[in-house]
């Protein structure tokens, strides 16, 4: 059983039966689901001495620098488990987001960085900047967890832990796909507050390419606009990120734009009524694309054919 001695009072007082080393990143109940990195392995990894047995090679990178005394800290209580690591502490408060950010700005941070980190810069100073900026705690409590700890594995944001943000993507993509609209205020809130520049710019300041089209995206969500294209650019934004090339329609998939042709070609020689109403479910009366659909023919290749077509509708 686990000490919850110095526990956060919000959180329950009941023991967890865990078995765990004092540096498991201990996960809140309704994280569980969510979470996709497992980082108890890595403080397992440690305890054994040796790394020998990860065959992969980014997680012994991260084995080793958990093994390098200048991430060691002075014993930090969060949630029930005591942390004499940085980066465990700083991914258990980006993976149990509210209570992070209770922790950060109740003060009770800052002597603990303050205290331990001074030699790698995590120290007070990151906290005190923080928190001077309350007209978004969530914003700047994910400035924090990456300044804190810059090689922070996966993207972090309001309770939701992605392993990269291809996962991130293909997430968006599949509660598109099924209309799931719970999810477009967060995804709004990564738009809005320009998290995905701003992560690629920390993460792979060399791919510039990227960094400009999610910029772009970004900027799009900043302009007025409508339901038709805020999904385009969700459905954009998704593709990119995933680097799937899959339009799913109908029961269907397809990935080239002939695939869709030859279908269509089919469809009108076995029965002109679903014809008709699969070509409606890509543009409609009004001549109005399908989100997907629109998104689809630009990371196809196909975006200026579709840009010739939406001018020649318009004239």
């Amino acid at each position: 059983m686990c000490d919850n001695a110095g526990a956060d009072p919000s959180v329950s007082a009941a023991s967890h039966d865990c078995g765990c080393a004092p540096d498991e990143v201990y996960v809140a109940p309704q994280n569980k689901e969510t979470l996709r990195i497992v980082y108890a392995e890595i403080n397992r990894s440690c305890s054994r001495g040796s790394i020998s047995d990860v065959p992969d090679e980014e997680f012994s990178r991260m084995v080793n620098a958990l093994e390098n005394k200048e991430y060691r800290i002075h014993p930090y209580k969060f949630i029930g488990r005591t942390y004499t690591h940085l980066p465990s502490l700083v991914t258990a408060l980006a993976v149990n987001w509210e209570y992070g950010k209770m922790h950060l700005y109740n003060s009770v941070l800052a002597d603990a960085f303050e205290n331990s980190c001074l030699a790698i810069g995590a120290n007070a100073t990151i906290c005190e900047v923080e928190k001077q900026h309350t007209g978004n705690e969530d914003r700047s409590f994910w400035n924090f967890i990456y300044k804190a700890y810059p090689e922070l594995e996966g993207f972090h944001w309001r309770g939701r832990n992605y392993a990269s943000l291809s996962e991130l993507g293909f997430d968006m993509l599949d509660k598109l796909r099924c209309d799931d609209v719970s999810s477009y205020p967060y995804w709004a809130s990564i738009l809005r507050n320009r998290l995905l520049s701003d992560y690629l710019s920390k993460k792979k300041p060399e791919d510039s390419d990227l960094i400009a089209a999610v910029s772009e995206f970004e900027n799009v969500h900043e302009k007025r606009r409508s339901t038709h294209e805020t999904l385009t650019n969700y459905y954009k934004v998704a593709y990119l990120l995933s680097g799937n090339r899959q339009l799913m329609m109908w029961g269907k998939v397809f990935e080239r734009t002939s695939e869709l042709a030859e279908y269509a070609e089919a469809l009108c020689g076995s029965s002109y009524d679903e014809f008709e109403e699969f070509c409606k479910a890509l543009i409609d009366d009004d001549g109005v694309m399908c989100p997907q659909f629109e998104a689809w023919l630009t990371v196809v290749g196909k975006k200026d054919e579709l840009v010739a077509w939406q001018q020649s509708i318009e004239s």
